[in-house]
């Protein structure tokens, strides 16, 4: 009787730990821009995109917050990811999902201010927990490396994960039909279950890419584009369980 009450004691302890682990996620999207220099003209969907993914997001298990144009500014934004690595334990995961205009080593935020990659890094390598990932839906996105196969320095021993939409050298975009970005609809779709490839009710973070990648390549060979998303980042995290499928 002794040992039941043992066992018993440390499934509880387990189901206990398991059900403390959280995602953490904040989604940015911009449509409007108030941007002086008229570099970054509005956009159509990010917003709707965003809003969107707090669904998605919401259904694996994750706690989101979403801002959208007016409210995506660097103080803000560096602000709510400050406190989600604040509260986020070591067993905890953090999603960062940004949809706007990107350019040359930088996203771009309502006010037409360039937000860093290094500025990015610098805030969530500070987190307790290993599992960092960003998702990043920008133009240029793929100039977190110099080219399509050389490393970026400011990626070299970085926390994070990244999922770019596209090669330094590539546009994404946002379709009509879809009244979504191409890269952000890929992503919601793999995160639901088109990407779980082995049918094991779970997608790991090597499978959304290799979903999206698929996805991106063959939507934008239909649309005379060139898409290829790329994974970037902490390898070790590639393999890590980013949605389980109810």
């Amino acid at each position: 009787m002794k040992r039941v009450l043992v066992f018993i004691a440390l499934v509880a302890l387990f189901v206990s730990t398991a059900s403390s682990q959280k995602t953490y996620a904040l989604v940015c999207g911009v449509s409007t821009y108030d941007d002086p220099m008229g570099y970054c003209p509005d956009l159509e969907f990010p917003a709707k995109g965003a809003k969107s993914m707090k669904k998605v997001y919401n259904k694996i298990g994750a706690v989101t917050v979403v801002l959208t144009s007016r409210y995506v500014v660097a103080e803000v934004v560096a602000e709510k990811l400050e406190s989600i690595v604040k509260i986020a334990q070591p067993n905890d995961k953090i999603i960062f999902h940004f949809i706007g205009h990107g350019g040359a080593g930088n996203i771009y935020f309502y006010n037409g201010n360039a937000f860093s990659y290094s500025r990015l890094i610098a805030i969530l390598s500070k987190a307790k927990t290993d599992k960092v990932f960003c998702i990043i839906d920008a133009c240029e996105s793929g100039s977190a490396i110099r080219t399509a196969t050389a490393e970026y320095e400011d990626l070299k021993g970085a926390k994070p994960a990244f999922l770019m939409a596209c090669r330094a050298n590539e546009n994404t975009g946002e379709l009509v039909a879809l009244a979504s970005p191409i890269f952000t609809f890929a992503v919601a779709k793999g995160l639901r279950g088109r990407a779980d490839i082995d049918n094991n009710r779970q997608v790991t973070f090597m499978e959304l890419f290799r979903y999206v990648h698929s996805d991106m390549v063959n939507r934008g060979q239909s649309l005379g584009l060139n898409l290829h998303p790329q994974l970037l980042g902490n390898s070790h995290l590639f393999d890590t369980v980013i949605s389980k499928i109810k």
